[in-house]
């Protein structure tokens, strides 16, 4: 029969598996954003630019592609060690085969790239939600921790969804340089999107800030959140005052991409940050408790050899 503590380090070590789980399931997530706005743009790049552009741009196509392909290899190789991953394997060779299915004809580009990338950008966050679930994290009652698994499951990733969704949104404007009501409302949708998740972010990691006792540690987490901000600002600046407020577009297509591309590489640092400080954290917990069982067993086994001696030591002095 299991020791209340031992309990408590087989949820931690679920929970830790489903840390590494969730990364690897959110590399999946950033190629499938950045295929998104790269077939995107390439379709405009097909149709407006010179045929070394369109090369060049189609084999960027294509290495995204391999990388995806090569994130699917690592979460396969990873499947029989982390349980969290075997859950959910059926969902995981679903989604790799609707991709590998999409993109039989990846340079046919049409509007449904568009929806069939976030579809399965959406997709691969309920994955997240689930591994998080299964494996305890979102039961969790230590704040620090549950602030931690709110910042990556509930608020970065919609953040950064629906940055990847202006990204694209703003692209296919920009081609058309004369917009629409339906732009117009689509991207000032998109607009609200972001600042909303960008003010909830940044209230919640006050708070997760205000937690940190290491001086360096939250400044270097304070400047990743304020890089994260600038480049989100400046992005939502130049699609209110180029896209918004102007009647004919004028900025290259091109740019705007990139710019949106800067948030990603951006969130892409901080979380990996939180997901190194959240594995450390799960890992102080895990030796701590393991500490304790450990001490418990020794005292235990100290107790019974004591007794054993007593004993021993009484009935040879009766005899």
């Amino acid at each position: 029969m299991q020791s209340q503590n031992e309990n408590i380090l087989t949820i931690l070590k679920k929970e830790k598996n489903g840390v590494q789980a969730i990364r690897q399931i959110k590399d999946l997530l950033v190629h499938i954003q950045k295929l998104r706005g790269g077939s995107n743009l390439f379709g405009i790049l097909s149709a407006n630019s010179q045929e070394t552009e369109v090369t060049i741009y189609k084999q960027h196509i294509i290495e995204l592609i391999n990388s995806l392909n090569q994130s699917f290899f690592v979460i396969d190789e990873s499947l029989e060690i982390n349980e969290c991953l075997v859950n959910i394997n059926q969902e995981l060779k679903t989604l790799e085969k609707n991709l590998e299915k999409f993109h039989v004809n990846i340079f046919d580009i049409t509007v449904k790239h568009f929806d069939e990338y976030s579809k399965h950008a959406r997709n691969s966050i309920n994955l997240m939600i689930d591994v998080a679930d299964r494996s305890y994290l979102l039961a969790e009652n230590d704040k620090h921790q549950a602030i931690l698994m709110n910042l990556l499951i509930n608020i970065v990733l919609n953040l950064m969804e629906n940055v990847g969704k202006l990204r694209s949104v703003g692209v296919k404007v920009i081609y058309k340089k004369v917009k629409n009501i339906h732009d117009t409302s689509e991207l000032q949708y998109y607009v609200e999107a972001v600042k909303n998740y960008t003010d909830i972010f940044n209230k919640e990691f006050d708070i997760y800030a205000n937690l940190i006792e290491s001086v360096g540690e939250r400044e270097k987490f304070i400047n990743l959140k304020n890089s994260l901000g600038r480049n989100i600002n400046y992005f939502l600046k130049i699609t209110e005052e180029e896209l918004l407020n102007q009647e004919i577009i004028f900025i290259e297509p091109k740019y705007f991409f990139e710019q949106g591309n800067d948030i990603i590489e951006s969130e892409n640092i901080f979380y990996n940050e939180i997901f190194e400080v959240l594995e450390n954290y799960i890992d102080q917990k895990i030796k701590s408790v393991s500490r304790t069982i450990f001490r418990t067993k020794l005292m235990k086994y100290s107790g019974i050899v004591a007794t054993t001696t007593f004993m021993i030591y009484t009935s040879q002095n009766l005899f």
